[in-house]
């Protein structure tokens, strides 16, 4: 909406302006107009949590993967970025508990890796060599919480 601020007698009154609404919206949605369907938008969402050994907050992370629809690439891209996140801030002792078996199989080289996370999982133990101790292990989804709700309030 276009905001009109206008100051009387120290209070704030706003107007909308709703035709010039509408055609602002179409304006910068004159794709949809064209192909006339919504292509749904792909993404995949990451989030990692990084606690201190009582479990009390340290770092968190969230990121977006646009064109991700695989949960198991989106898993394995959140390992990779909280080893990166790991690297980042220096830590030297870390645990890496992730919610996806496949993935963490695949990490510890137990495992290969469903195909298309192949070369997102060869960087992760790449990282991990990099790292001095490092241990990766699964817990259940129920238990990852947090660790999925920041995407969803980033």
């Amino acid at each position: 909406f276009e905001r009109a601020i206008l100051l009387d007698d120290g209070f704030i009154k706003v107007e909308f302006c709703i035709a010039h609404l509408s055609g602002l919206w179409q304006a910068r949605n004159s794709k949809l107009f064209e192909q006339k369907h919504l292509t749904p938008w792909k993404c995949a969402e990451a989030g990692v949590l990084i606690q201190h050994a009582d479990c009390s907050f340290m770092h968190g992370l969230a990121r977006q993967f646009l064109d991700i629809v695989d949960p198991n690439v989106a898993e394995a891209l959140a390992l990779r970025e909280a080893l990166f996140l790991s690297q980042k801030i220096g830590l030297s002792d870390a645990v890496n508990l992730g919610d996806s078996a496949l993935i963490v199989l695949a990490a510890n080289q137990e495992s290969d890796g469903p195909l298309p996370c192949v070369l997102v999982v060869e960087d992760v133990i790449y990282l991990c060599k990099d790292l001095p101790v490092h241990h990766i292990s699964w817990i259940p989804r129920s238990e990852n919480i947090i660790a999925h709700s920041f995407p969803k309030f980033s």
